[in-house]
């Protein structure tokens, strides 16, 4: 009896190991607002609408839409809590209705 019950904890160990790792994959983040403070260069805390962010060499950077200064609009991608992308936007982007980051 003790031995089933242990091989039925470790059953339901790896499911909810299995499924906490497949809902990591999914950890993307979109989100736009005005930039308000920026490390010199990339890597570092970028301060969007009053929300700390960090970038590191390896994101990607594109100012499309004019450059990344301060009172800019800018919109940003996410996954695992490090910045992969930012992006200038058009300023009316940043009026848009949007969900505040978790």
């Amino acid at each position: 009896m003790l031995k089933h019950m242990h091989r039925t904890y470790s059953i339901i160990l790896f499911l909810l190991i299995a499924v906490s790792l497949a809902a990591c994959d999914n950890d993307e983040i979109q989100y736009r607002g005005i930039l308000q403070n920026r490390p010199v260069g990339i890597a570092g805390v970028w301060i969007i609408g009053g929300e700390p962010y960090r970038a590191n060499y390896n994101t990607v950077v594109s100012q499309e839409h004019g450059p990344l200064g301060i009172g800019a609009c800018v919109g940003i991608e996410m996954n695992r809590g490090i910045v992969t992308r930012i992006e200038s936007e058009n300023s009316d982007a940043c009026n848009r209705e949007q969900p505040k980051r978790r």
